[in-house]
């Protein structure tokens, strides 16, 4: 028995070995985090104005104010990316928001408190390559296309990509139904949204409305202005309408469009919760990192160091051995712990 509890020498070199690999792992890990915070971190954007309110440098990029928007064009992002700092412009503060850090598109607003809901919102920026992509959807080109449903008594919007293809083909056919517009605001309705290159702006661009057993299709960029209210938006008050009644082939593909509707939400990044001061931040990881290096790989090694020393001298305790290994694993680890401190000095 005694023998079987005193294993042999080979399983002490592989728990040895086991523990030189851990030691290691451990070091390592610890300084990974002080790594990692200095690359996802990064520093606000210094924003500057010219004192006529058209160009906005900053973020290494230049942007020329595009004025308001077109009517029926609007801003709608995945991701709402606000800069910390502000600029002034028209005698207000404005906060500089984009849909990412390196946007080409960015906007400003004066009040943070309802991102999707202010008027000022329509200062728009862009760099050369974001005004061309206004530009080519101002012309009909589109980036993008989208379905999107917003007919939850809740108001959750759900949206799936929409297949040019399938646009195409239904642009193709010939609208054949007269419809009152007045009946088609019941209706459950799916708008098409057009969304310019850099997916920051959109117009819609046409409907679905499920009439009873029917879906019917309005192409809006056919109809002339009469359709739209002041804002843009297709208006329900009186008169008639051509439409296109899916069926088919095409009806099929644009339900299993509707069958990958997805709820979505933008999400808020404000750039003050990612940003850092690098000096203060350079000096606080080297102390966390050191700290962790005098405790870990000096402190904690001293007791078993002590103990695998004292305890083979001890009459009362059996295989010397096993004491001088346990002795010999506390030095590599301080001598590994020598040697990362070597190479971070």
């Amino acid at each position: 028995m005694k023998k079987l509890f005193w294993s042999e020498p080979k399983n002490g070199i592989r728990r040895a070995s086991l523990c030189a690999f851990l030691i290691v792992a451990l070091l390592l890990t610890l300084s990974l985090p002080c790594a990692a915070e200095s690359e996802t971190s990064r520093e606000a954007v210094e924003w500057q104005l010219s004192e006529d309110g058209y160009t906005l440098t900053g973020n290494g990029r230049t942007y020329t104010r595009c004025g308001e928007l077109p009517v029926g064009q609007k801003i709608n992002t995945d991701t709402l990316y606000v800069f910390e700092n502000t600029v002034r412009l028209d005698g207000r503060t404005m906060y500089v928001i984009a849909s990412s850090p390196d946007a080409e598109i960015v906007w400003m607003t004066s009040t943070i408190s309802d991102l999707w809901d202010d008027p000022y919102a329509t200062a728009v920026f862009a760099t050369k390559e974001g005004r061309t992509a206004l530009e080519a959807m101002a012309a009909g080109q589109m980036g993008s296309w989208r379905l999107e449903d917003d007919n939850s008594l809740f108001g959750s919007t759900k949206q799936a990509s929409f297949d040019s293809d399938l646009l195409r083909r239904m642009n193709d056919l010939t609208a054949t139904e007269e419809v009152d517009v007045s009946s088609l605001k019941s209706c459950t309705r799916y708008d098409i949204l057009g969304y310019d290159r850099t997916g920051t702006v959109y117009t819609v661009c046409g409907a679905v409305y499920k009439d009873a057993d029917r879906y019917l299709y309005v192409n809006y960029l056919t109809l002339g202005n009469q359709y739209f209210d002041a804002d843009g938006n297709f208006s329900y008050r009186s008169g008639q309408v051509s439409a296109v009644r899916l069926e088919g082939d095409v009806l099929s593909d644009f339900l299993a469009t509707t069958e990958r509707l997805k709820a979505v939400s933008a999400s808020v990044i404000y750039e003050d919760e990612l940003t850092f001061d690098p000096d203060e931040e350079m000096a606080t990881s080297i102390a966390a990192f050191w700290g962790c290096l005098i405790i870990f790989g000096f402190i904690l090694p001293i007791a078993p160091l002590v103990v695998g020393l004292v305890m083979p001298h001890s009459a009362k305790r059996g295989c010397p051995t096993r004491w001088y290994l346990v002795a010999l694993l506390s030095a590599v680890w301080i001598a590994i712990a020598i040697v990362i401190a070597i190479l971070a000095a």
